[in-house]
């Protein structure tokens, strides 16, 4: 029954059926929501042979539940001024609210900067850390 009807809905352009399409509303209820972090609490580098960089961060949330944490970079169009590139530090939220405890997350990601690269500024929404590149661990 249920297929019938999104048959139903479908409709006939140009030779093509296409099927109805979701509503912006409609596909920001079904997305994960995702946040940063709220704080930042430890950043480690480590360089990797191939001269690539690893980025570890531990951060902090608000409540049990939230996962698939992911350090995201910035985009740069140009090399930052002060070689510091920045990452983001987020997480799915959870979909119902859960028990009010602070809870630890950690997640990495490599990435192939510059020679002239001085360190990653890994962001939360309430706080920012630093690790500089030439102290980083040989990996």
């Amino acid at each position: 029954m249920f297929l019938a009807g999104i048959m139903s809905q479908k409709r006939r352009l140009g030779g093509q059926t296409l099927a109805p399409r979701l509503s912006p509303s409609s596909e920001r209820e079904r997305a994960p929501l995702r946040r940063k972090v709220v704080e930042i609490r430890e950043v480690e580098l480590v360089a990797l042979g191939d001269g690539a960089l690893e980025v570890r961060a531990c951060g902090t949330v608000p409540a049990l539940g939230w996962s698939a944490p992911e350090l995201i970079p910035h985009t740069h169009v140009a090399p930052p001024r002060d070689g510091i590139y920045d990452v983001d530090f987020v997480a799915e939220a959870p979909e119902r609210g859960s028990p009010s405890v602070i809870d630890v997350l950690i997640a990495e990601v490599r990435l192939p900067l510059p020679r002239t690269a001085k360190g990653v500024r890994v962001h939360g929404s309430t706080n920012a850390m630093v690790a500089i590149a030439a102290e980083a661990r040989r990996g």
